[in-house]
């Protein structure tokens, strides 16, 4: 229970309570006060924790823990000495937590408070210190938020390749001759200057397998007979009169051809993957060390490369960005990663009274 004492009209608390002693003053560490026959602690002077290196402390549960629940408001000192580091696994590495209001909390800080670091591609860093109640700092060593974690690397754009083939298709579905004045193809013949002529009306060029061509002979008028030929004529594509078979004074009568075929153009395209992008880099923190970022690999035939990874912040520095992935012939790459934020190195500020802020690094809320 408290101690308080009228100060005219106004009753007030003690917070330090001296007895004179031999003509010395001597504060006093307890002070009890029996309450119906029973002796209850009334007050006690300040405590005072010394901490050693830990990761992920609650100064109110510590206090408990030394000292037992605490049933009001508290004077305590903490202190971190020199070398001793309190570091954040996941977590925030010191939280000051639930002491009641009108607590007196003072952390004299001569170690190191860490939070941890951000995790690759873009992980935010850790945060250092947390309190929800006033708490007065004297940061002589350093407080830090961990660095946050570098960003991916943006992936590759697809590429793509085609390649052409040609073959011929036969037009007619039979080997028995076909009359070549037939246009039923699109292809036509005519006589011209004793030279039968072939025009390809298609968009594509064919080509004619003909047998025989009965033959006339202009200055007589009698047939002479026929020629064979069973190899291919290839008329081009267009409404152009090609030249044919010509034979000096015959006139060709008439012509059959086994088959007709026309050139049938495919095109396969292949889509090849881009390449990934790289890893971004660890954040500093406690018991880490900051890391670059991976590279990007290669992508496929005509793809774009991943982008490299961003590398991990320092102590209190958010992560980098990572690349773009360069464009394919296909698709473009696409945008790295942004790096992960800076962890805090207060959380609570305006709970704070700095009495020397110190080395910080990071942000404060």
């Amino acid at each position: 229970m408290p101690l308080n004492v009228k100060d005219g009209s106004v009753w007030k608390e003690i917070k330090n309570v001296f007895v004179k002693i031999n003509g010395i003053w001597s504060e006093v560490n307890e002070v009890f006060i029996k309450d119906n026959g029973a002796w209850k602690l009334s007050h006690k002077s300040g405590f005072t924790l010394t901490l050693s290196s830990d990761t992920n402390i609650n100064l109110y549960s510590l206090f408990a823990a030394e000292y037992g629940e605490p049933s009001g408001a508290v004077s305590i000192t903490v202190i971190v000495p020199v070398g001793v580091i309190i570091g954040g696994a996941g977590a925030t590495a010191l939280t000051v937590g639930n002491f009641s209001l009108g607590s007196t909390i003072t952390l004299v800080n001569q170690g190191s408070i860490q939070g941890f670091g951000g995790s690759i591609n873009g992980g935010t860093g850790g945060d250092a210190i947390n309190t929800s109640v006033p708490i007065s700092i004297d940061n002589q060593g350093t407080i830090y938020g961990g660095g946050g974690g570098g960003g991916k690397g943006g992936d590759g754009g697809q590429g793509s390749a085609s390649t052409s083939t040609s073959s011929w298709v036969r037009l007619n579905s039979s080997t028995t001759g076909v009359n070549i004045s037939s246009s039923s193809y699109s292809v036509q013949a005519r006589f011209d200057s004793g030279t039968f002529r072939w025009r390809n009306n298609r968009s594509t060029r064919v080509r004619i397998y003909h047998a025989s061509c009965v033959l006339r002979d202009t200055r007589t008028g009698q047939v002479q007979g026929t020629t064979s030929n069973a190899g291919a004529k290839t008329i081009n594509a267009g409404a152009t009169w090609n030249s044919g078979i010509s034979n000096y004074g015959m006139q060709p009568l008439g012509m059959t051809y086994s088959w007709l075929e026309h050139e049938v153009t495919s095109t396969n395209t292949t889509t090849y993957d881009g390449g990934i992008g790289g890893n971004g880099g660890q954040g500093t923190g406690f018991s880490q060390s900051g890391t670059n970022g991976t590279q990007g690999t290669q992508g496929g035939t005509n793809s774009g490369s991943g982008g490299n990874g961003g590398n991990g912040g320092d102590w209190g520095a958010s992560g980098n960005v990572g690349a773009n992935g360069t464009n394919g012939n296909h698709t473009n790459g696409t945008s790295g990663q942004v790096g992960g934020l800076a962890g805090h190195y207060i959380v609570g500020n305006a709970n704070v009274t700095w009495i020397n802020q110190g080395t910080v690094a990071g942000r404060a809320a």
